[in-house]
């Protein structure tokens, strides 16, 4: 299944075009906001996407693209503070869980359809992608004993991502959107406890909603 997320977003890039006219670069800050489960533990970040698109069309265009992204979560409790009971053999102390932020590196290929709509000056872009994200964090922990110890975690998700824009055409070379992704993320693993990529959270859906403004550079 991870095999599959990772390929696919080449397998779209490469789909065969046969009225290929122009590419364009796209590069987009990002501000992601977690929806769900993953706002529980997760606060609003900052992210970076740079897409790679090849267009085809005349009136209605067809984009196939290839997503590099990069987002951050900040932790919504970054240190939480608890006891420690030694018993006799120290008594009782103070330990420190320190939680860092909660860091995406994201692969993608998608589609979209751009429709002109004012002297093609304006025009409207839906679509979505599909990919593969992975997801680490780190929990360290340390208390008034001298003890410590931490927790690295890197996970794989499969995405899926339906996205739009408006587009306003600068000039002939750049345009900028204004835009919006929403981000399904589907933990991969395996549910059998004897594989080496068993997770039991297998299957876990997060989700994640994203406002962007975008420039689009054309190429040749």
């Amino acid at each position: 299944m991870r095999f599959l997320f990772l390929v696919l977003p080449f397998l779209i890039i490469y789909i065969p075009t046969t009225k290929s006219q122009s590419r364009e670069i796209t590069v987009a800050p990002e501000y992601n906001i977690p929806v769900g489960d993953l706002a529980w533990g997760n606060k609003a970040g900052l992210g970076l996407r740079l897409t790679f698109s090849k267009l085809e069309g005349d009136r209605i265009t067809k984009l196939n693209s290839l997503t590099i992204s990069y987002t951050s979560l900040p932790a919504r409790a970054d240190t939480l503070y608890y006891v420690v009971d030694k018993g006799g053999v120290g008594g009782v102390g103070l330990g420190k869980a320190v939680f860092s932020s909660f860091n995406m590196f994201q692969l993608r290929g998608g589609i979209e359809y751009s429709f002109p709509l004012i002297d093609r000056k304006l025009a409207l872009k839906a679509g979505g992608g599909i990919g593969l994200v992975y997801g680490s964090r780190k929990i360290s922990l340390t208390d008034s004993f001298g003890g410590g110890d931490g927790l690295s975690e890197l996970v794989a998700w499969g995405t899926l991502v339906p996205s739009g824009s408006l587009d306003y055409r600068l000039n002939d070379l750049l345009t900028m959107s204004a835009g919006f992704s929403y981000t399904f993320m589907i933990q991969l693993g395996n549910t059998n406890a004897n594989s080496m990529n068993y997770n039991p959270n297998t299957g876990l859906i997060m989700r994640y909603f994203t406002p962007s403004i975008a420039f689009n550079l054309s190429l040749p």
